[in-house]
């Protein structure tokens, strides 16, 4: 069995990018400029085997600008909504969060290398590849090392009672249930979507259109109106999981009007987020995308 904890691996799947944007001084565009602004980003972006001075340089140069782009920030607002989810999540609402993160952090992945080329388009393809690759590396070991010391301080055994704590006693000498594989948790954190795969490209629609889509999208997610249309839905799921079978084909139709009011809701929000995108375009790539989820919810 994993005995790295849950948490840690949704925080392992978004963490790479996040430990890149955090140790680059986003705010101060002009970091580079100055020797002592340098000197810092040679301290939090260190050389990279593989990669040249100058490459390493340049895209060091860079970071502050790439950190800054919309998409990068927009994606990395989703990664922080999830994580604050994930904190006061069931264990089996966290494994339902999975496909989010997985999703988001490949956003987050696609999001930063882009703005990475479009801070500086002379830099090489493979140079933000590799030091963006070294970053996520760097930032399993942190991970590991973290969940190593975890399992390690719970694997020391506490004092027999009555000399420890009382709840730890044995109860008839018998030993927990192991929890089977698969089943319902399982089926169920297969089902979740993965927002890159919902958000790919889509025939006649402009690339253009698809990255504001996506920006868009993901400050969608916190609109305080998209928050409660969604809070309202998980609420009637909850509830109806109580219910028999005729119950819950009875409130088919209460389902239809909470998911219509979360569509609206969210389209409204994107429109918002913006205006330059036309209402035909919203709509069709959100008529996708919800046929693209249909499939993963049966």
């Amino acid at each position: 069995m994993n005995s790295v904890p849950l948490m840690t691996i949704l925080f392992a799947l978004a963490a790479p990018l996040a430990l890149l944007a955090a140790e680059t001084p986003a705010s101060k565009t002009d970091a580079a400029r100055t020797p002592a602004g340098r000197a810092m980003l040679e301290k939090l972006i260190p050389d990279i085997e593989g990669v040249s001075k100058e490459e390493m340089a340049k895209f060091r140069a860079a970071s502050p600008k790439a950190q800054q782009d919309p998409a990068v920030i927009a994606v990395r607002d989703k990664l922080n909504e999830l994580r604050k989810r994930a904190e006061y999540a069931s264990t089996d609402e966290k494994k339902e969060m999975r496909g989010e993160f997985e999703g988001a952090a490949e956003l987050n992945r696609n999001a930063l290398k882009a703005a990475y080329r479009k801070a500086d388009p002379t830099l090489a393809k493979e140079t933000i590849e590799k030091v963006i690759e070294a970053f996520e590396d760097k930032a399993r070991a942190r991970i590991k090392a973290a969940a190593e010391k975890d399992t390690k301080a719970s694997a020391t055994p506490t004092k027999p009672f009555p000399f420890g704590d009382e709840k730890t006693k044995p109860t008839d000498g018998a030993a927990p249930a192991a929890k089977k594989a698969g089943g319902a948790d399982t089926a169920r954190a297969k089902a979740q979507p993965n927002l890159a795969t919902l958000l790919a490209d889509i025939d006649g629609v402009p690339a253009e259109d698809m990255a504001k889509y996506r920006i868009a999208l993901m400050k969608a997610f916190l609109d305080p109106e998209v928050q409660a249309a969604r809070e309202k839905l998980k609420e009637m799921g909850v509830n109806a999981a109580f219910l028999s079978a005729k119950e819950k084909g009875d409130m088919h139709e209460q389902f239809e009007v909470a998911t219509g009011v979360v569509r609206k809701a969210t389209r409204a929000a994107i429109a918002k987020n913006d205006p330059s995108l036309p209402a035909e375009t919203i709509a069709k790539i959100s008529e996708v995308v919800e046929e693209r989820m249909r499939p993963q919810a049966r």
